[in-house]
């Protein structure tokens, strides 16, 4: 996809198309969260055209440049090696953050308002079915699913088959939200390995039409089109309507990505020489301990947001500058430390 830019570009390129990823992630957050409790009860955020806009292509968007960067990795390290390192990355950040979302467990536990059934029960939820660390799991397990492929030469036929049974798994055992997420790192990975040559992907009819497009496939987003609120299980009653629901979800996402992808490179905007373009590569670079750390923002702050009566920008945008600042500088000072460096993130 990027093969006639140079490492250089190419770096900053993902890190700045990264940062503006993550903007988008907290930003959705402090939209669903930062909006007053009846907001988040009723789950009025899934109207919310903003919410919408983001939802329908920003993890995707994240997932494609997972497997893309994923690709290079391969090319680094034997599989055994290349396993073990995604293990300690990702593995680590899911064990460290949610070992201290637990310790909200050990509070409740001393207050009486738990037993202790309820607090073995919370180590074993928050550790393996930490669904606020659900991308994390996501792609652990799509980069375990690669690594078991590539020894087959990547066979196409089998990454089908690997979706095919993602999708007969319960949603209460996998949430849908794995299979959704499963063919984005796929194509992303098979992207750099076939070393796409961009003047397709990025030519301007390209750019035009993705956009057009996608402009055209938000006009039928709804509350249904969340993989959260649908899921993705094979078998579900109005079986035609949901692989219509979930094809459309698919190419939403790939198209949105498409397009957000075209418009930054052709815009050039990550090659402008300012504080604000290094600030936003730098929470690409980041972006992992940025999620991770405003995942456990929102998980503490749930009372506090449930309490706010203000609605509308203002609100999301206090909520915003709050989450991602205070996410940001703890990243930072983790990052300093090589320690806690290691203890939440693998080193």
């Amino acid at each position: 996809m990027y093969n006639n830019m140079s490492i250089h570009q190419r770096s900053s390129y993902l890190d700045f198309v990264k940062g503006i990823a993550i903007i988008l992630v907290v930003f959705a957050h402090s939209i669903q969260y930062g909006n007053g409790s009846d907001y988040l009860l009723k789950e009025e955020f899934f109207n919310n055209p903003c919410f919408i806009f983001i939802y329908s292509f920003h993890m995707p968007l994240f997932m494609l440049i997972s497997g893309y960067l994923f690709f290079n990795s391969t090319q680094k390290y034997k599989l055994g090696q290349l396993w073990a390192k995604k293990l300690r990355s990702i593995g680590i950040p899911i064990i460290s953050f949610g070992i201290i979302k637990w310790f909200s467990s050990i509070i409740h536990l001393f207050q009486g308002d738990i037993n202790y059934y309820n607090f073995a029960r919370d180590f074993y939820y928050f550790l393996f079915l930490n669904y606020h660390a659900w991308f994390l799991w996501s792609i652990l397990l799509n980069a375990t699913i690669v690594i078991i492929v590539r020894k087959f030469n990547d066979s196409f036929i089998l990454y089908v088959l690997f979706e095919v049974g993602l999708l007969f798994i319960p949603e209460k055992t996998l949430p849908g939200v794995y299979s959704f997420m499963y063919p984005f790192f796929v194509l992303g990975y098979l992207t750099n390995k076939s070393k796409v040559n961009n003047y397709w992907v990025f030519h301007s009819s390209i750019i035009i039409g993705s956009s057009i497009l996608f402009i055209i496939l938000l006009l039928f987003y709804n509350s249904e089109s969340y993989v959260y609120n649908s899921g993705q299980y094979i078998f579900r009653e109005s079986g035609y309507y949901y692989l219509i629901l979930d094809t459309y979800r698919l190419i939403i996402g790939l198209i949105g990505s498409i397009s957000f992808l075209s418009i930054v490179y052709a815009s050039k905007v990550y090659k402008i020489n300012s504080i604000l373009t290094k600030s936003i590569m730098d929470f690409g670079k980041l972006s992992l301990g940025i999620y991770c750390f405003q995942e456990l923002f929102f998980f503490i702050g749930q009372k506090y947001f449930a309490s706010i009566n203000a609605q509308g920008v203002v609100s999301t945008l206090n909520t915003f500058v709050l989450g991602f600042g205070l996410s940001y500088i703890l990243t930072k000072v983790a990052m300093k430390c090589k320690i806690i460096k290691y203890v939440l993130f693998g080193g």
